[in-house]
């Protein structure tokens, strides 16, 4: 069993992303989330989608992880499925979501 959520070093970005892609559909919810934060220290936009669909994860820390990283790449496309994963979401999960709207409107001002 891989503990290891480091994207390969040798392999250039696209690796990278494949990689953390392919953990955030590991059974493991910390494999998951740990997959969320790799993605948003990549920046790629590619990662949105699949972190938006994170957003509904089963585990309320791959969720709150999710946002987090969605402020990090600081995508405007994000801000929608953001408020709408506030709805009946937990208030630790809803504080991320809205720290991370904040982000995003903080980088779209400049």
């Amino acid at each position: 069993m891989g503990e290891d959520s480091s994207p390969p070093s040798s392999s250039g970005d696209d690796a990278s992303l494949a990689h953390y892609l392919s953990m955030l559909g590991d059974e493991d919810p910390s494999r998951r989330w740990k997959a969320a934060e790799g993605l948003a220290r990549l920046g790629d936009p590619r990662g949105l989608d699949p972190l938006i669909s994170a957003l509904q994860d089963g585990d309320w820390r791959v969720r709150r992880k999710a946002a987090w990283a969605l402020g990090v790449l600081g995508d405007p496309r994000a801000i929608v499925p953001l408020r709408r994963a506030m709805l009946n979401e937990m208030d630790s999960v809803k504080e991320m979501i809205e720290e991370a709207m904040q982000e995003i409107n903080r980088q779209r001002m400049g």
